[in-house]
């Protein structure tokens, strides 16, 4: 299952702490394991600029919430292609519901490509 969504960051808030960008949220659940592939890389023709993505469990503000990814920022090189602008990242996750924020590290904003990829996870060994 693929999911290409396009947005802009310039015209909403920042909401997602501790950075000023503005950033995007999206949310969905998943009812079986699955194996996530997410990017936002500038080779697609939409991006137009240095985005970084997080993946939380639940939704962000949520007290049971925790942050499981974040592509793009200091910690995590973005693993697009060398030299390009964007992040990425691959992700194997159990049922549950989640958000991904489209954002920026250095407060810029601009439009993006989501690529979301779900594939079913194998089953597990017994």
């Amino acid at each position: 299952i693929v999911r290409t969504l396009k947005g802009d960051t310039c015209f909403q808030t920042s909401l997602v702490p501790p950075h000023t960008s503005p950033d995007m949220l999206y949310m969905f659940s998943l009812a079986v394991p699955m194996d996530i592939d997410v990017y936002t890389c500038a080779a697609d023709g939409v991006t137009n600029f240095d985005t970084a993505l997080r993946l939380n469990s639940e939704c962000m503000y949520d007290a049971e919430s925790s942050e499981i990814i974040h592509a793009g920022m200091d910690v995590l090189e973005p693993s697009c292609a060398p030299g390009e602008t964007g992040a990425a990242f691959y992700a194997q996750l159990p049922a549950g519901n989640y958000t991904i924020a489209v954002t920026s590290r250095e407060a810029q904003c601009g439009s993006f490509r989501l690529h979301l990829g779900f594939t079913p996870a194998p089953p597990e060994d017994m």
